[in-house]
């Protein structure tokens, strides 16, 4: 657990309650369920105990439906997000949910607005829209609280008389309807920015960003491979977080890249095309930086043996979290100089605007077929992961930006995922040449060796 982190997870042994019979009760496994602690390193039962209620329902829900469990879930949001909470209620209620009322919440809602981005003390560190996520987590927890801990006190409600007063709003998106708990405090949300897929010269500052950022090669590697594994398949944080060596070497021996799919009941993983380019890069990170730290982490006693995952944190050997790699977009978006939003979700934007772009422009001469942009959608759908491709529309207006600059055809996208896997290996050559101890002969042998490689690959191609 970080020093900064309330919270973590349970091992992969953790049992938990699932009902009392007659002869006794009976368990069910709950691994990766999250544990709350107060600052002062005590556990947060109150939490805990919500944490584990919600974790047994997701854990239930999941085996109806047949789906793999992810590592903790839904339920490492929800541990993130109450911790704002904990924190609230240790520094100013001594630890006790139940004194709080609606003061505190618009003094909640005070602070977490006001709070600077530790690195660059000119923005803000979050925006009111994330402002109003904690503060609902939060509520909710407290009327989960009140049910089942202060059923004849009245700390949260909809009537006036409670300590925080609440209401029950309704709202829609992409066609669903849902409900949610409003408060008067809770800031308006900020007016959500345009999302456009982050273009190539920003994605190539980042990767020259890289070492700026850090002295360590084995950390330059290994996020020049998370911008690599963005960038070809267009997958969720949590997806390429999740990556694992086995499933790289499998695509080494084929044409495609298996990626279980976050956010879906689908029980398979979806295949993505994905050229040799893109992959033999990461089959060096295996076989020599990655391989290097295990032997490390191993030495030092981190971990007991090689981890199943691609990326690992380098400090205890555990999965990368999808939360660091939200966090070394934003660190090398600064050091790039980048005064704009980039995130890593702008690389699903443009892998999907991509795919969507190429085979729509096949019918730009023809008259449309009715059904051409369900037929798209739907095979796009399949390589990005939504179960919805509906929820794909507005992709096509961000394709017809993109139609002046591509042929068509599935032939031109391998072409060009070939291309940019190219450009990829010899830019990050580029940091090798200067701190190699290879010579600038040996290294150009290598560029020579990729241009060959692709040469080869395009006549295959054609």
């Amino acid at each position: 657990m970080k020093e900064s982190q309330l919270w973590r997870l349970t091992d992969a042994e953790c049992r938990i309650v699932s009902h009392i019979t007659p002869k006794g009760t009976v368990t069910s496994r709950a691994p990766n369920t999250p544990i709350m602690f107060w600052p002062d390193r005590s556990v947060c039962w109150p939490v805990t105990m919500w944490l584990v209620d919600n974790t047994k329902n997701y854990l239930d829900e999941k085996r109806r439906k047949g789906t793999r469990n992810k590592k903790g879930g839904s339920q490492v949001t929800n541990s993130s997000l109450i911790s704002f909470l904990v924190r609230f209620t240790f520094k100013y209620k001594a630890k006790d949910f139940s004194l709080l009322c609606d003061d505190d919440i618009k003094q909640w809602v005070s602070e977490l607005r006001n709070e600077k981005n530790p690195q660059n003390t000119s923005f803000d560190r979050r925006q009111d829209t994330q402002t109003g996520r904690i503060i609902r987590k939060g509520l909710s927890f407290l009327r989960w609280y009140q049910n089942i801990m202060l059923p004849d006190e009245s700390l949260i409600g909809f009537d006036v008389t409670n300590q925080i007063t609440i209401e029950e709003k309704g709202g829609s998106n992409k066609g669903y309807n849902y409900n949610y708990i409003a408060h008067r405090h809770i800031p308006v949300n900020s007016t959500p920015s345009n999302v456009t897929p982050i273009g190539h010269n920003d994605i190539t500052k980042l990767y020259e960003a890289i070492r700026e950022v850090t002295s360590n090669r084995q950390l330059h590697k290994r996020d020049e491979n998370i911008l690599r594994m963005l960038e070809a398949t267009g997958g969720r944080r949590v997806e390429v977080s999740e990556l694992t060596v086995e499933q790289i070497y499998k695509a080494y021996k084929g044409d495609n890249l298996e990626l279980y799919t976050a956010k879906s009941d689908a029980t398979k993983p979806r295949e993505i095309p994905i050229a040799s380019e893109w992959i033999k890069p990461v089959i060096t990170y295996i076989e020599s930086f990655r391989k290097k730290l295990v032997k490390e982490l191993i030495k030092k006693g981190k971990i007991k043996s090689d981890p199943a995952y691609l990326f690992l944190n380098t400090f205890n050997g555990d999965r990368l979290s999808e939360e660091s790699i939200t966090k070394l977009i934003s660190i090398l978006r600064r050091e790039a100089g980048i005064d704009y939003k980039i995130c890593a979700h702008m690389f699903r934007h443009r892998f999907i605007t991509i795919q969507v772009a190429t085979r729509l422009k096949d019918y730009t001469e023809q008259q449309l077929p009715i059904d051409v942009a369900n037929t798209i959608l739907t095979k796009v759908a399949a390589l990005s992961g939504h179960s919805d491709p509906k929820s794909l529309n507005h992709y096509i207006d961000l394709a017809f930006e993109e139609l002046g600059l591509w042929d068509s055809s599935e032939k031109v996208l391998a072409m060009r995922s070939k291309l940019e896997g190219s450009y990829r290996q010899i830019q990050t050559l580029k940091v090798d040449i200067e701190e190699s101890k290879l010579s600038k002969s040996e290294l150009l042998d290598k560029v020579h060796l990729v241009l060959s490689d692709l040469i080869s690959e395009l006549d295959n191609i054609n």
